[in-house]
């Protein structure tokens, strides 16, 4: 009892990764030999520094983009406009309706519009977006690797190299997430798509962090403390099978992706709450 009221007092005042170290550390002292980059301490310790990562991400990645527009003087709302016409005329979707009622033939037409009223500093924005969808590519290959998408949803992404995320204005305060969602048509306007990709980007890269934390900190628990896990039961919503909430009070479901799949498991609360970075 003793125990578990200093470890409630180190959760609340100290560190709320505490129970995860502590576990680990029990580990090891068992001779355990826990490899680096597969030790959750380093992993929740580099979870403080994910702001820093992703404001080197932009500003190696996309400040020189927006500098290079600025500098041959094309507005970056220019440059989210041929993103925009790009991805409908590469015409993924095909069965559904456009933003703004847009066909791939008329955003055709208003693309060669673009290209005659820039003249050659349409070259800039073509060189720029090859840049731009570059680091969009990559982010998504980070995904893939870490398991957020499943191999044909992937190969979906892979197959579109123009594609630019479009996200509706009357939508626009329900934000932006990692999640991939079924294409789906609407006739309304949209945000600019290179802001949205910018922002699906930044989703992304927080949803690859927390998914690795979390997958290899339920190996490391499985693996040395079968008691602090428990697969979590599923029920059925209504439309698909998904995790049910613990009805034991001392563990909490938590879940993360493995290819594409959910994953759901009861652990401990006081490394749940860790996990999910909460805080009591």
């Amino acid at each position: 009892k003793r125990k578990s009221t200093l470890s409630d007092i180190k959760f609340a005042l100290i560190d709320n990764n505490t129970p995860m170290i502590e576990r680990v550390r029990a580990l090891e002292k068992k001779g355990e030999i826990i490899n680096m980059d597969e030790d959750p301490r380093y992993l929740l310790e580099e979870r403080n520094y994910l702001s820093g990562l992703i404001k080197y991400e932009i500003e190696k990645n996309v400040v020189p983009i927006v500098d290079n527009l600025k500098l041959n003087g094309i507005a970056w709302e220019t440059f989210g406009e041929a993103l925009f016409y790009e991805r409908i005329i590469a015409g993924d979707r095909s069965t559904q309706a456009n933003p703004r009622g847009i066909t791939p033939q008329v955003a055709e037409e208003l693309y060669n519009d673009l290209k005659t009223k820039l003249g050659d500093k349409f070259d800039v924005i073509q060189n720029e977006m090859v840049e731009f969808r570059k680091w969009l590519g990559s982010i998504t290959e980070k995904a893939y690797q870490e398991g957020l998408y499943k191999p044909e949803l992937y190969a979906q992404m892979k197959a579109n190299p123009s594609y630019v995320t479009f996200q509706v204005l009357d939508h626009i305060e329900s934000g932006i997430t990692s999640r991939i969602y079924k294409s789906i048509g609407t006739l309304k306007d949209i945000t600019n798509p290179a802001n949205a990709s910018i922002l699906k980007a930044v989703a992304t890269i927080r949803a690859i962090e927390r998914n690795k934390v979390v997958r290899i900190s339920i190996d490391t628990i499985k693996d040395g403390y079968g008691n602090d896990v428990k697969v979590a039961d599923k029920t059925f919503n209504g439309r698909t099978m998904v995790f049910k909430d613990s009805r034991d009070p001392n563990f909490e479901l938590i879940t993360y992706k493995v290819q594409g799949k959910v994953q759901g498991y009861y652990v401990d609360k006081y490394i749940a709450h860790s996990l999910n970075n909460d805080t009591v």
